[in-house]
């Protein structure tokens, strides 16, 4: 085996191995957002059967369910971008292939990237305002509403981690190694 087939396998395993932990982190991202889901239609659907039933209901199940779509919509910001479900013009990857396409994607790749930690940085920011404020919930559970805020940069976070893995895959594609979705998620493409 010659250097570069060396290093090759090298970074092929890395990728691979980078694709399984983000399969993980992908999956958890989903949880979350569903469990998040879930407790939002239970909540209101608990807050209508009390309304009917004794006339009042808790703060806490109305109040609580809007607070938590920070928490449902940042950290799937990735995930999006990682199954190429996010918002996209389809302009150029209709007149592109092979070489070219795989250049498009490592540009986008690394135009998220960069754009997610200039999303990052100000979101601490926020976040460390909010702190500081040290402002607490008024519903039925009382907490900081930091907890809240901390969703934007936890998703633009992550966002910057599955866009590093966007951008892996397009820079051993025009490697030219063997498929690389292949190599990272362990499947066809």
């Amino acid at each position: 085996m010659t250097i570069p087939d060396l290093q090759e396998t090298r970074v092929t395993t890395l990728a691979w191995a980078y694709g399984r932990f983000n399969d993980l982190l992908a999956r958890l991202c989903v949880l979350v957002a569903g469990a998040g889901v879930a407790f939002a239609v239970f909540a209101l659907a608990a807050s209508a059967a009390e309304r009917v039933l004794i006339g009042i209901s808790f703060a806490v199940l109305n109040d609580l369910p809007p607070q938590l779509v920070p928490w449902i919509v940042f950290p799937m910001m990735g995930v999006l971008l990682r199954h190429g479900q996010h918002v996209t013009v389809d302009f150029l990857p209709a007149f592109l292939t092979g070489r070219r396409a795989h250049m498009l994607e490592l540009l986008i790749g690394l135009l998220v990237a960069v754009a997610s930690l200039v999303f990052l940085a100000g979101g601490m920011d926020a976040l460390a305002f909010f702190r500081m404020l040290n402002q607490r919930s008024e519903t039925g559970l009382n907490f900081p509403l930091w907890w809240i805020y901390a969703a934007f940069p936890t998703g633009f976070a992550l966002l910057f981690w599955f866009a590093v893995e966007k951008s892996l895959c397009a820079a051993l594609a025009l490697a030219g190694a063997e498929t690389p979705l292949r190599i990272i998620r362990g499947r066809a493409t």
